[in-house]
């Protein structure tokens, strides 16, 4: 069998019932996202008129200093997801519904077993400089994966069969698996995974097949990027430039600049910022629920941490609707420590009831009866200070001091040795996750490139290696869950919220809509335009 499955998501018992006639294609759909656009006086994705060309979008973010960068291999900061997502093209993507879609692809087959897939490549895509998009590019790009310096490499190398690699004719390139993997398409959607071209080093001379091209690039200041007119969407994008100004250290000059119509756009608007727009109608806001997470990460090797009562008290501490309440301003749900929300499998029903009095019991079992713990945070983004301050207050109930440290939010990601090494934080994941096994494979593996918590061990990176490999859904399921339930009772993650994404623009924003797949309609922006 070939061609697209043209479906929303794909379950394990399809893929079974597809893969018994050979092989399964895999292509989902995007489909319209579970948000709301509230705007007044004509809305982000509303449009009063044809299509207008050109002009320049602004996008203004905080600013990530020196270590933003436009190297898919090492981009981590939340404006560099911009830079990259606009610049290159990645072979699936995520839908507005948050779950993978071909983009590059022309096809992504898989065998009956998930262990060998074969990607072809859309025909007639060019770089940058013109050259055409061919296979030898894909198995370059692959190669680099197997580099371990790659921001990639914990994923790719744990699963992908390096050796085994190659290329079937100028579009096609086979990949072997060191074993099944049911859902392989939603752990390239991630930013690490675009494709660069044959030869190139992105780190120095970034040349992609994205919609729009480099022309100069500042770190922690701005971005310059010119409409790419041989884009292969034809007829997109609709700007002539794109800027992304990342000179911005604090919310409220951003706000100001939005309102005085110095950038177009204000990804991850503060809540309460967000509320108060949408009431004076000064601009229009975008607002999806989100699989994002706002977490106070706990490093399971690291003392108090080591001991899971102290884990488990800390979870019982906090108030987690309070936290919702106080925080977000109604554009959040609350968290059960667990994510992806509304990926196939994600055990929604497991629940975190507030009991300080077992927590003070769980504290003096585990010898911590005046504990002081210390605790990085920042304005990194929205809620994060106050997030913090709030749970020093309700920690404080249960005897828990919370010593804060606050670090820039330029410094945030790397400051004592980086954000992955501090005992306890408050962190947000923005990224959309498209399935389980996207998101264990990148936090909770013991190779994982953010290993954050610490809490992964061989036993549970093997009985992750079991659950992604099985294609029959109703035992997948049954893993899953398992799997869910041992990390929702002993992991290092306390997870609160949900957090929608939440944006501003101006009321000339056109073409973006709101969706799962990110802030400002999923990051990419060859939809957006401008009316006037």
């Amino acid at each position: 069998m070939s061609g697209l499955i043209d479906d929303h998501e794909l379950t394990r018992r399809r893929l079974l019932q597809v893969a018994g006639s050979g092989a399964l294609a895999l292509g989902l759909a995007a489909c319209g996202g579970s948000g709301t656009n509230t705007t007044a006086g004509g809305a982000s994705g509303a449009s009063s008129g044809p299509i207008r060309r050109g002009g320049t979008l602004t996008v203004g973010w905080l600013s990530g200093g020196a270590a933003e960068s436009l190297d898919p291999a090492s981009g981590t900061q939340q404006p560099d997801f911009f830079r990259v997502f606009n610049l290159y093209d990645s072979l699936w993507t995520r839908g507005r519904d948050g779950r993978p879609q071909l983009r590059l692809l022309e096809s992504g087959e898989t065998n009956a077993d998930a262990t060998v897939w074969t990607l072809r490549l859309r025909d007639g895509v060019t770089f940058h400089n013109g050259k055409p998009l061919t296979a030898d590019d894909l198995l370059y790009t692959i190669k680099s994966w197997s580099n371990p310096k790659h921001g990639g490499n914990a994923i790719a190398s744990s699963t992908i069969d390096f050796a085994g690699v190659r290329k079937r004719d100028k579009l096609t390139v086979e990949v072997p698996l060191q074993f099944g993997v049911t859902e392989f398409p939603s752990l390239l959607t991630r930013l690490n995974f675009v494709v660069i071209q044959n030869g190139s080093n992105p780190a120095k001379d970034p040349i992609g097949t994205g919609p729009f091209m480099l022309e100069s690039f500042e770190p922690g200041k701005r971005s310059v990027y010119a409409r790419n007119p041989d884009y292969w969407r034809e007829g997109r994008p609709y700007v002539d430039q794109l800027v992304i100004d990342t000179s911005f250290t604090d919310d409220q000059p951003r706000l100001n600049a939005l309102l005085a119509g110095q950038i177009d756009a204000m990804p991850q608007m503060p809540f309460t910022q967000a509320r108060s727009m949408e009431a004076s109608g000064e601009i229009a806001l975008v607002n999806s629920p989100a699989p994002q997470i706002m977490t106070f990460p706990m490093h399971c090797r690291t003392a108090p941490f080591d001991d899971e009562r102290v884990r488990r008290a800390l979870k019982l501490v906090v108030d987690r609707q309070q936290m919702v309440d106080n925080i977000f301003s109604g554009f959040a749900t609350v968290g059960n420590d667990l994510s992806p929300v509304g990926v196939p499998y994600f055990a929604d029903d497991l629940k975190v009831e507030r009991d300080v009095e077992q927590a003070k019991s769980l504290l003096k079992a585990a010898g911590y009866e005046d504990l002081t713990i210390p605790f990085y945070t920042s304005n990194a983004f929205p809620g994060q200070s106050e997030a913090s301050v709030l749970l020093k207050e309700q920690a404080a109930e249960a005897g828990i001091t919370v010593d804060l440290k606050r670090v820039t939010a330029a410094n945030f990601f790397t400051e004592t040795g980086g954000w992955l090494t501090y005992p306890m934080s408050c962190d947000l994941w923005l990224s959309p996750m498209a399935s389980l096994t996207q998101f264990w494979n990148q936090l909770l593996y013991t190779k994982a490139a953010f290993n954050q918590t610490y809490w992964a061990t061989p036993e549970t990176d093997r009985l992750l290696r079991d659950v992604m490999s099985d294609t029959d859904e109703a035992s997948a399921g049954d893993k899953w869950r398992a799997l869910q339930e041992r990390q929702f009772d002993t992991g290092g993650y306390l997870t609160f919220a949900q957090p929608n994404y939440v944006d501003g623009t101006t009321k000339r924003v056109r073409g973006i809509e709101p969706s799962g797949a990110g802030y400002l309609g999923g990051f990419i922006l060859d939809e957006a335009w401008l009316d006037g």
